[in-house]
């Protein structure tokens, strides 16, 4: 996931901005440019002593060389994030910078976007909705690579048989946000 960060951050000569938001499941990361547009979300990983801010913090400097920190970025974002924490908030509204993507990434990437609060598609239903219905293993690999995880909502994305596939955070807490958004009905 570090990597496709990183050549989000290679694509622009920007400044980066970054802040942490707690939420329900942990510390949550995010990165944007100085033109105010998203252009990372970091989860928690499953790995000891991942749950801790400063781990956060470390994970995004050595994604995005330079970065600062600063309390105050986004703030209508973090109010989202506290708010979808909390069970208020089903989508968000933060711009995202998804330039640096190839356009079938970018195309999948959109979609997953507007797959609704408390619903799921499987790898392959998205794959036919960007025009490929043959294209499985790819989408999975733009999920795997998604660099705007819970914006861009990959954990919606199941396997064809209904099991969990996938998840940059981890099953665990792939299944835990289904739970919070009420689409646990629909695992196998």
């Amino acid at each position: 996931m570090t990597n496709a960060k990183s050549k989000v951050y290679n694509s622009a000569m920007l400044q980066y901005i970054c802040n942490i938001a707690e939420l329900w499941f942990g510390p949550v990361g995010y990165v944007a440019g100085d033109d105010g547009l998203l252009v990372a979300v970091f989860l928690p990983e499953s790995e000891p002593g991942s749950n801790a801010p400063s781990y956060q913090v470390r994970r995004i400097m050595e994604a995005f060389p330079g970065v600062r920190e600063d309390k105050g970025l986004l703030p209508e974002f973090a109010a989202e994030l506290a708010g979808y924490s909390a069970g208020r908030v089903r989508e968000f509204s933060v711009r995202v910078d998804l330039s640096g993507l190839p356009d079938f990434s970018r195309r999948v990437l959109e979609r997953t976007r507007r797959i609704p609060f408390g619903e799921t598609l499987t790898y392959g239903q998205l794959a036919a909705e960007c025009g490929n219905v043959k294209a499985c293993r790819a989408v999975g690999m733009v999920m795997a690579r998604n660099p705007l995880p819970l914006v861009i909502p990959c954990h919606r994305v199941l396997a064809g048989d209904g099991s969990l596939g996938g998840f940059s955070g981890g099953l665990d807490l792939k299944r835990k946000l289904l739970a919070h958004e009420g689409a646990v009905g629909s695992l196998v």
